[in-house]
């Protein structure tokens, strides 16, 4: 797949108020190989998802306010299926209110309109408090998430089903309450989360809506400047339970990750970032299946001046074999360019 962004615009109608516009465009040509348990064979299929998002900034000394309008679709299409189609359009609004800089409280709602399963609202409330270099942070949310254009039409391959058209959307609420420390040269930050999801979308014989799910855990993540140089590092501790008893497929109950980013002059930066996902389960039909742990290591460096930003990266630098899903292969190591232009 390749995703491409492929307009900004920010318009400055006055010192406190202007437009954003963002167009994105993914588009996918795909060959899957997967094991079929006696030999490999191929999957292809191709699609695309393409997008508009549109946000009115309104601010002032205490308060910030976005009115936004998000259009998406999505299509798919192979060698069976002729291209099909759907479409979501999106209205939201958010805004953070700044009382002494000491108590920051941020409101959102927002309105789904999906071509398949009609119009849905989600909200969600956050506060922060700060007391010097300290902050305590609590939030609330709910969400909506239909199945994509792949999970409802994709067709089946040698294991049976894939595609499922009588999905249903994944509905969800979650708490998070965290403690950290920051300043301009340091953040460390503990989070604690519950989330709730029903209608959990999954794959058995096809993707189904399952079970419903809790997602409950700690996560730690950590900044530090050393003059030109910022490392960072970050972990996630994961309980999950199912209304079934059944394990998920693909979770890590522990991930970790780190990087470290040199700033060698104005122009030039590389950076080097690190991946570990422990161990997992996946499911070959009805087997219980266990995944190996496997660590990434990616290169990344950039040149920009004051229109042009220009990157390369190497993927997978030790060109590690590794497996997300049991029998399906992934990138060994890969080469990425891009080009940033704005002005």
């Amino acid at each position: 797949g390749r995703d491409r962004r492929c307009g900004w615009l920010d318009y400055k109608i006055n010192k406190n108020s202007h437009i954003e516009a963002d167009i994105h465009l993914m588009t996918i040509q795909r060959d899957i190989k997967y094991d079929n348990g006696t030999s490999y064979e191929t999957n292809k299929f191709s699609g695309s998802n393409y997008g508009v998002d549109l946000k009115l900034h309104l601010n002032s000394e205490t308060s910030k306010t976005v009115y936004g309008f998000y259009s998406q679709t999505e299509s798919y299409k192979d060698n069976d299926i002729k291209s099909k189609y759907l479409n979501q359009n999106d209205f939201y609004f958010n805004r953070h209110i700044n009382i002494n800089n000491k108590h920051h409280i941020n409101l959102g709602v927002r309105a789904t309109d999906n071509e398949y399963f009609g119009t849905h609202f989600v909200y969600g409330i956050g506060y922060k408090m700060i007391l010097n270099s300290y902050f305590l942070r609590v939030g609330h949310h709910t969400g909506f998430k239909a199945p994509t254009i792949y999970q409802l039409r994709a067709k089946e391959n040698a294991y049976g089903a894939i595609g499922n058209e009588n999905l249903s959307p994944e509905k969800s609420k979650d708490y998070e309450l965290s403690f950290g420390k920051e300043s301009s040269l340091y953040k460390a930050e503990l989070t604690a989360f519950y989330n709730e999801v029903n209608e959990y979308i999954d794959f058995s014989n096809g993707y189904q809506n399952l079970y419903n799910v809790i997602y409950k855990g700690i996560e730690f993540e950590s900044m530090k400047k050393f003059l030109n140089v910022n490392l960072g590092a970050s972990f996630t501790i994961l309980d999950l339970k199912t209304s079934a008893d059944k394990k998920l497929a693909r979770r890590p109950r522990q991930s970790y990750s780190a990087f470290l980013d040199w700033n060698f002059n104005k122009k030039n930066s590389l950076g080097l970032y690190y991946k570990l996902q422990g161990q997992r389960i996946d499911y070959q039909g009805s087997t219980e299946v266990e995944l190996d742990k496997y660590e990434l290591i990616d290169l990344k460096y950039q040149w920009k001046s004051k229109n042009i930003k220009l990157g390369f990266m190497v993927g997978n630098l030790l060109n590690q074999s590794y497996e997300i899903v049991k029998g399906f292969s992934t990138l060994s190591r890969n080469y990425q360019f891009n080009i940033d232009y704005s002005y």
